[in-house]
């Protein structure tokens, strides 16, 4: 579930319409750069999903700017700010 805006007003019903029928309601954030759209701007983001019912978190990189380091660093911040509610089995 994403928009290419990440705007909550968009993606919220579709979490709730896939949980109603028995979907994992994986919401994802668009990736860009810019003075807003930084490390504080996602966890706040994926805070406001999760307490929203989304089950997992996604990053899409449409446009390629999830180089490396930036990848690291985001997925760093995310894990350190978010606190998963379940593991996942091992295989």
């Amino acid at each position: 579930i994403f928009c290419g805006l990440n705007d909550p007003r968009n993606i919220i019903p579709s979490i709730k319409w896939a949980k109603e029928a028995g979907m994992t309601a994986q919401a994802t954030m668009c990736i860009t750069y810019s003075n807003v759209h930084n490390a504080e701007y996602y966890i706040n983001l994926a805070e406001h999903l999760i307490e929203n019912g989304a089950q997992e978190i996604c990053l899409k990189d449409m446009a390629n700017l999830l180089l490396p380091f930036r990848a690291y660093t985001l997925v760093s911040a995310l894990k350190k700010a978010l606190k998963p509610t379940r593991k996942r089995k091992e295989k």
